[in-house]
């Protein structure tokens, strides 16, 4: 059983957000990320979709690690919830 969710990234910065990277922690999840490079004041939409077969066999919540150009967050943890 498959299950799809959306989550919006949003740049509230002065400079474009560039995603160099999205890894994954979990086997499980697959990603699509419609646009890697984000201008101020707009957003991305990073489409995830969860198999629960492979997530049963998990031990930790399924996390994702994204990288950036951004100075104060380069790398950010996104932990995703299955229900």
């Amino acid at each position: 059983v498959q299950r799809n969710g959306t989550l919006v990234i949003a740049n509230n910065g002065r400079t474009p957000l560039k995603i160099s990277s999205l890894q994954m922690f979990t086997r499980g999840l697959k990603l699509t990320l419609d646009k890697s490079e984000i201008q101020p004041g707009d957003q991305a939409k990073l489409k995830v979709t969860a198999d629960f077969e492979k997530l049963l066999r998990v031990r930790t919540k399924p996390r994702v690690l994204m990288i950036t150009n951004d100075p104060d967050h380069p790398k950010v943890v996104i932990t995703i919830n299955v229900k």
